[in-house]
C-alpha cells in the first residue's frame, strides 16, 4: 500500500552515526484517561468467543466439493512445450565481454508426474492433503481423458502445477468470501462492541522514533494540529497524501479527534483473505443526536485501485453493515464497557476522490 507505514522504521537523522531511539508519545491531555474501544472480528466457537484466525477458521473450513478439474484441464494446451534444462559454461576473458556464457548441452525434461510434490506446492491453498491429493488425481484423470499420456503429463508438470495454483487461488478466494459472508449472516462471525470488554483498546501511548525537535505537520494556517489523538504529529511519520487528509480532518468541526493507525501494530480487521486490513485513520465524530460516531477510514492511491482495493472495500462494507452492540453479560462477570450508543462505520476512499467524498461522508449524521 505504499511506504507510509514504514516511516517509523526508516526515518532517521542525516547526521553520520546518529542513533534513533524509540520513545513514548502520549495522548493529548483531553483524552489522556478516556477509554476508547473498537470492535474486533470475532468467531463464536462452541459458545466461546475468540479472534477470527484465517488459517483455522477460514482456509481450513473451505468446502472444495464440486471444484471443476475438467475446466482446469482444458486450459492446458496440447501443444505446450515441455520444460528444458541447459548446461552452460561461464567463461572470463580480457576482451570486450569480460563474462561470457556458452551453452554446452540442452535436454528436454521428461520425468514422472509426482502428485505428492504437487500437493506440497499447493498446500498453502488447500491445506488438507487428502483433499488436495484428490484434486490432483481428478486433474490428471481429466488430462488423460483429453489424450495426454503419462509421459506428457510428466514433462508438463511445472505448467500443470502452475495452472492448478492459479485456478485454486481464484476459487479459494471465491469460496472463502462466500463462507465468511454466510458466517456473518449466521452470527458466527461478529463485529460488535461488547459490554463484556472483548474489544480492541486504543493504547494510551504510542511509539515514535522522531526526536522532540523534529518537524511537525502544521495546519493550513501554519499552527500545530489540535485534534490528533496523540501529539505532536511529525512530518516523517506521514506521507504526502496522508498529511493532506490529516490537515483536513483536524479542521473538521464535527470531529472530536483523529488518529493515524499504525499498520501491523495497532487496529487490524480480519477478512476472508490471509492478511489483515490495517485502516489508515480512526476518527471520532459527534452526530446530530450528540452520540459518538466512530469511523474507520482506509485510503488508497489511484494506482492501487485494483482487486485488492475492491476486496478491502467489500470487507469494510460487510463489517460496517453488520456492526452492533452486544449486550451479553456472561454469568458472574462484570459489565466492563458501558453502552454509549455510539456507532462504528468502515469505509474506503481513493486519494483522488477524498476532496469530494470525505467531506460528504463526514457530514452524514
Amino acid at each position: 500500500d505504499g511506504l507510509g507505514d514504514l516511516v517509523l522504521n526508516v526515518s532517521g537523522s542525516d547526521a553520520p552515526g546518529a542513533e534513533r531511539k524509540t520513545r513514548q508519545l502520549p495522548r493529548r491531555e483531553k483524552f489522556a484517561k478516556t477509554d476508547i474501544y473498537l470492535p474486533k472480528v470475532l468467531l463464536v466457537d462452541g459458545g466461546e468467543l475468540r479472534d477470527l484466525d484465517y488459517e483455522t477458521d477460514i482456509l481450513a473450513c473451505i468446502d472444495w466439493v464440486g471444484f471443476e478439474t475438467a475446466a482446469l484441464a482444458a486450459k492446458i494446451p496440447e501443444n505446450a512445450h515441455a520444460a528444458e534444462s541447459q548446461v552452460q559454461r561461464i567463461e572470463l576473458s580480457d576482451g570486450d565481454t569480460p563474462i561470457e556464457a556458452r551453452r554446452v548441452s540442452r535436454s528436454i525434461a521428461i520425468t514422472d508426474f509426482d502428485p505428492s510434490f504437487a500437493v506440497r506446492v499447493l498446500s498453502d491453498l488447500v491445506p488438507n492433503p487428502f483433499i488436495c491429493r484428490q484434486i490432483i488425481a481428478d486433474l490428471t484423470t481429466a488430462l488423460e481423458a483429453r489424450g495426454f499420456t503419462p509421459e506428457k503429463i510428466g514433462s508438463l508438470a511445472a505448467l500443470i502445477v502452475d495452472e492448478a495454483r492459479k485456478a485454486l487461488d481464484a476459487e479459494r478466494n471465491i469460496r472463502a468470501e462466500a463462507y465468511f459472508k454466510k458466517a456473518v449472516d449466521d452470527g458466527r462471525i461478529q463485529f460488535r462492541l461488547r459490554i463484556d470488554g472483548r474489544n480492541w483498546i486504543m493504547p494510551f501511548e504510542m511509539d515514535t522514533s522522531e526526536p522532540e525537535g523534529a518537524p511537525q505537520v502544521l495546519s493550513n494556517s501554519g499552527t500545530a494540529l489540535e485534534k490528533s489523538l496523540f501529539a505532536p504529529v511529525y512530518q516523517a511519520e506521514l506521507n504526502g497524501d496522508e498529511k493532506d487528509v490529516a490537515v483536513y480532518l483536524d479542521a473538521d468541526s464535527a470531529l472530536e479527534w483523529w488518529h493515524r493507525n499504525v499498520a501491523k501494530a495497532q487496529y487490524g480487521l480480519q477478512g476472508w483473505k490471509r492478511n489483515r486490513i490495517f485502516p489508515d485513520f480512526i476518527l471520532a465524530a459527534t452526530k446530530n443526536d450528540g452520540k459518538r460516531r466512530m469511523i474507520v477510514l482506509e485510503t488508497k492511491g489511484d494506482q492501487l485501485d485494483n482487486a485488492d482495493t475492491a476486496y478491502k472495500r467489500d470487507v469494510l462494507s460487510v463489517l460496517s453493515n453488520n456492526f452492533a452492540w452486544d449486550r451479553t453479560q456472561p454469568s458472574g462477570e462484570l459489565v466492563l464497557v458501558k453502552e454509549s450508543g455510539e456507532t462504528v462505520e468502515c469505509t474506503l476512499i481513493l486519494m483522488s476522490e477524498w476532496h469530494s467524498q470525505l467531506p460528504e461522508y463526514l457530514s452524514q449524521s
